[in-house]
């Protein structure tokens, strides 16, 4: 059963004491986080709220689950302003595996008020982690008066009472785990394309709906020290993205990566990144990061993308910032999506910050920003490109190491395919 002390809201994300070296690698886009005409404040960062209902112990495992984020408010403003009417999504990529976003690109907002009770512009965020068989979904909705109004709706959508142990004011449209092709509507967040069963729990802020009982369970029970926001591999990247964010920037999705364990950087390869000697792009990757967080960025009516990774030290902070601009500016290595042509849809600038952690003895997060002006605003090829990569574990911006032998560095992300 939960304890009132485990029903606390996360907490806000702690003003940032920082260290910032700013190393100016290519010339163009001044301000590039400069303020949109809505952002986020550090008290209101939903990224961090999102992360802080996620368990850091999905990090344990070998191979540990993405995590995905969808400022949903901001990426439905975006897409109506591209005067497009199958578009609301397009700014969703990240969150495609969420039944929730997967129903909203598969009918429209109407459908999907009709499935669910409410409008998608009354959620604030929609997040989530795990394999598609097996994903939590986090709909975040601001106050705890939405949350009840929400859980009131589903009786009414087939939803019933269901007991687990750890799992309170819990209900269900189904038996946990089961998938009923009977039942499938693509339109519908609740059932999906495949019928699967939704089991829907009350968090402070949000509500999260999973297959399993005991996946709700955990989240209901995370101690905010215990959550993948606190966690410190992330903490550092997220503090660093919420930088931006505090300069006016809004994320509108983003991706958690969380690399496996990887072989150590050579004598040779460490020295090179520090300085000591010359060596090609090609050959050298940026050094082992604990934690990253690659992020869609809207500012000043254009899109941007924010990587931070997190390290032990500075010094490698420093060359691996120094590491992604080359590798950047070499190619466009992120694999954005090219015109007719064959050439990147958008030219990009970089500038690199190194971000101290203000907590973490010692602990740095660097934050690279990759900005890119689109004729419309509104889409993000360089973030969709570098989304696809990562559905391939094969995005050569984050590849940990030397050599084309080396790992990815790079968790699997489910193809938007998956439901």
């Amino acid at each position: 059963m939960m304890t009132p002390a485990r029903l606390a809201a996360p907490r806000a994300v702690r003003p940032l004491r920082r260290a910032l070296i700013p190393t100016m690698l290519a010339l163009g886009m001044v301000g590039l986080f400069a303020a949109p005409a809505q952002a986020e404040d550090g008290q209101g960062f939903t990224l961090h709220e999102a992360l802080a209902y996620m368990p850091a112990s999905m990090l344990d495992s070998p191979t540990p689950p993405f995590a995905v984020f969808v400022n949903v408010q901001a990426a439905l403003a975006l897409g109506r302003a591209s005067g497009q009417t199958k578009a609301l999504t397009t700014r969703m990529r990240a969150g495609l595996p969420l039944r929730a976003v997967a129903a909203l690109e598969a009918g429209d907002a109407a459908r999907w008020q009709q499935a669910t009770g409410l409008p998608p512009n009354a959620v604030q965020y929609l997040a989530g982690f795990g394999k598609p068989a097996t994903m939590t979904t986090i709909w975040g909705l601001g106050s705890s008066d939405r949350v009840e109004q929400f859980m009131q709706h589903l009786p009414a959508r087939g939803f019933e009472p269901i007991a687990a142990s750890g799992l309170s004011r819990a209900v269900a449209n189904g038996q946990p785990l089961v998938l009923d092709l009977s039942r499938r509507e693509a339109a519908n967040p609740w059932l999906g394309a495949r019928g699967q069963t939704s089991i829907a729990a009350p968090l402070p802020t949000a509500v999260v709906q999973t297959g399993a009982p005991q996946a709700a369970a955990t989240l209901q029970q995370i101690a905010p020290e215990r959550s993948l926001a606190e966690h410190e591999a992330i903490r550092p990247a997220l503090e660093a993205l919420q930088s931006a964010v505090q300069d006016g920037a809004q994320i509108v999705q983003a991706v958690v990566v969380a690399p496996p364990a990887a072989a150590p950087l050579t004598p040779a390869a460490r020295a090179a990144l520090r300085g000591h000697a010359p060596a090609p792009v090609s050959e050298v990757q940026v050094p082992a990061y604990t934690g990253a967080i690659v992020a869609d960025v809207q500012t000043n009516g254009q899109p941007a993308v924010g990587i931070a990774l997190t390290y032990d030290d500075c010094v490698a902070a420093t060359a691996a910032g120094d590491t992604l601009a080359r590798a950047w500016q070499a190619a466009d290595p992120a694999g954005s999506a090219p015109r007719a042509d064959g050439q990147p849809q958008a030219q990009a600038t970089t500038t690199v910050q190194v971000t101290t952690h203000p907590s973490s003895a010692g602990a740095c997060a660097v934050l690279a920003r990759l900005g890119s002006a689109t004729q419309d605003g509104v889409t993000n090829p360089v973030f969709d490109g570098l989304l696809a990569r990562l559905q391939e574990q094969d995005l050569p911006l984050l590849r940990i190491g030397t050599g084309p032998n080396q790992s990815t560095g790079v968790a699997a992300i489910a193809p938007s395919t998956a439901r």
